[in-house]
């Protein structure tokens, strides 16, 4: 490749919302010159990827499709420094995530408050993005769009059990778990998998669905900013992207130029870093790091949301759920490949997630969490019935080493704060894209989510002692209770019926808050970090997704979020590449007609 590329479109990053773009653009003008840059590698013909449960386990092994950034000491987890990792590969967090299939509720759309972007207003753009395979007595999914769902080639035996534990919690069944307007229960999950067995990912539904023309793709390069010359996106600078972790040198910069659009996709933590190597943020910031500042946006990187989540283990009678698999047992893993290449089916086909639930507590609970937290959700989602407190997921599989505990079959709870009060920030420490930015997660800094995810945590605890597979709790998944409380984890255990409660003393509880500020981790639901609200209220872009102050530039990736949402976020961003991809084309067209 020559030092200088000319394209039209130059989408920099190659995300979940960034194959959108680069696909339906691709569809729309097959003459445009469209040039998508990926960090990481591309994702065609990856087993890993491919086979759903395989890619489960990415997260652990560390290869190069994920991308870990490591944020600052938190005081409020006694300096703790967390690690959050992101998608590395072309298709992004689709193709590295843990495949449950949730959508934003109808009012999270309507809280942005932004023309254009209300959910009536979003429900064509949603319909593409989606091909529903899952039972929908109702009709509320889209059945023709891009990304196959479905529950999978292989359902655990959980769903008995998990009914059984709801019992009288008065969390009801849910046939639906992804209806937009349903806040509280418990159901079936589907999954971000096609009936073939295969991952549903961007890059397979946008990208690699069909022979294209275009766009040209340039993977394992980095994205160092964007090139603004009086006022105007010209186009990218980039260099070669870090061969191993840890290198920081600077190898083959070049030019990407533009002709009439950048888009910059690169997710919610490298994109307002791109825009602030670009000379496009908080002046005081960017004179620091050596930068001319081009555009006053002090709204870039400063408003990080995530939702927190903590995991708790428990032991369990055997129910033919994935642990032989998750062991990487020789004959297990072989049984499992020969039968997933067969007919995409068994365990390959499916994730560790069969069952989510959405919570949202009572008047009463609400009360007993204090002010600090009543407050909070007052504002964001106590009068909104279809905005879910905590969402989660029950798995049948330890969600770690199995080496570290004991002998035997396990499941893990996962949940959730989608709508926490903390708040983060992320902004570049160097002008060189590969050195770590000075990222703060902010986690637990509003003392209100440490009460919610307390609340979750003795509920959720509760239903998995009436599971009627229940033999204990794994002790390092739970808190370190005082000797002879009534709360202490038992290392064999029986089924506890609904009036079996656990009452938890003073010095239980502040066992309980060591262990969420110990345990807690993200969720990888980064977004918010360049919001989609107007400037003096700290917006980085507007409704048409342009940045403020810079012509023939947009954002599309989770960045824009101007608010949270109860949800999952894979939907949440195909619906944000779709959108940009349908204003982008309108654009190109009044600009300069078909192409």
């Amino acid at each position: 490749m020559s030092e200088e590329v000319v394209a039209d479109v130059v989408v920099a990053g190659g995300g979940t919302a960034g194959c959108v773009v680069a696909g339906r653009l691709s569809d729309a003008f097959p003459d445009l010159k469209i040039v998508i840059i990926e960090n990481g590698p591309e994702s065609k013909d990856n087993p890993v990827i491919d086979q759903p449960f395989a890619g489960v386990f990415q997260v652990w092994t560390q290869p190069e499709t994920i991308k870990y950034y490591k944020a600052l000491p938190n005081e409020h987890l006694g300096g703790a420094e967390s690690i959050v990792p992101t998608g590395n590969v072309l298709g992004g967090g689709t193709c590295v995530n843990w495949l449950g299939y949730q959508n934003a509720a109808k009012s999270d759309f309507n809280d942005w408050n932004t023309p254009g972007w209300s959910f009536d207003e979003l429900r064509p753009v949603i319909d593409r993005s989606i091909r529903y395979q899952a039972d929908d007595p109702k009709g509320i999914h889209g059945k023709d769009g891009a990304m196959p769902v479905s529950y999978g080639g292989f359902t655990t035996k959980l769903g008995e059990d998990v009914r059984e534990a709801f019992k009288g919690t008065g969390v009801p069944h849910l046939e639906d778990m992804a209806d937009f307007v349903t806040g509280h229960g418990y159901g079936r999950s589907v999954k971000w998998i096609g009936k073939d067995g295969y991952r549903s990912t961007a890059a397979r539904h946008y990208i690699y669905n069909k022979p294209r023309p275009n766009p040209t793709i340039l993977s394992r390069k980095t994205v160092s900013k964007v090139l603004i010359e009086d006022g105007v996106a010209v186009g990218v600078e980039i260099c070669d992207a870090p061969s191993k972790r840890g290198d920081i040198e600077i190898k083959n910069v070049q030019t990407i130029k533009a002709r009439r659009q950048v888009v910059v996709s690169a997710g919610a933590l490298s994109t307002p870093c791109i825009l602030e190597r670009s000379g496009a943020g908080n002046p005081e910031i960017l004179s620091k790091m050596g930068v001319e500042a081009k555009v006053d946006l002090p709204g870039v990187g400063k408003e990080y949301q995530d939702h927190q989540s903590i995991v708790e283990g428990y032991k369990i009678k055997d129910l033919d759920g994935l642990d032989a698999f998750a062991k990487r047992d020789p004959e297990a893993v072989e049984k499992a490949q020969e039968q997933w290449k067969k007919d995409g089916t068994g365990v390959l086909s499916t994730t560790v997630l069969d069952y989510f639930f959405k919570l949202r507590p009572t008047d009463a609970e609400i009360k007993s969490m204090g002010p600090e937290f009543a407050e909070m959700w007052s504002k964001v989602g106590q009068n909104y019935p279809d905005k879910p407190l905590v969402t989660g997921a029950l798995g049948l599989m330890y969600f770690g080493d199995y080496k570290t505990v004991d002998p035997g079959h396990y499941m893990t709870i996962c949940h959730w704060l989608n709508y926490p009060g903390s708040r983060g920030s992320i902004h570049i420490s160097s002008t060189n894209p590969h050195v770590q930015p000075a990222f703060d997660t902010g986690m637990l800094s509003h003392p209100g989510d440490l009460e919610a995810h307390k609340w979750a945590y003795k509920l959720l605890r509760g239903v998995a002692r009436r599971l009627p597979s229940y033999l204990g709790e794994e002790a390092t998944r739970h808190p370190r209770f005082p000797p002879g409380s009534a709360a202490a984890v038992a290392a064999v255990d029986t089924p506890k019926t609904l009036e079996d409660t656990v009452e938890y003393s003073e010095e239980d509880e502040k066992a309980l808050e060591a262990f969420i500020k110990m345990i807690i981790k993200t969720t990888w639901h980064s977004m918010a970090t360049c919001p989609m609200k107007p400037k003096d209220e700290g917006g980085v872009v507007d409704p048409h997704l342009n940045v403020y102050g810079v012509k023939n530039l947009k954002l599309a990736d989770l960045s824009i979020c101007p608010k949270n949402v109860g949800s999952n976020t894979a939907s949440v961003a195909l619906i944000i590449g779709e959108k940009c991809a349908e204003i982008l084309t309108e654009d190109l067209r009044r600009a300069g007609g078909e192409m």
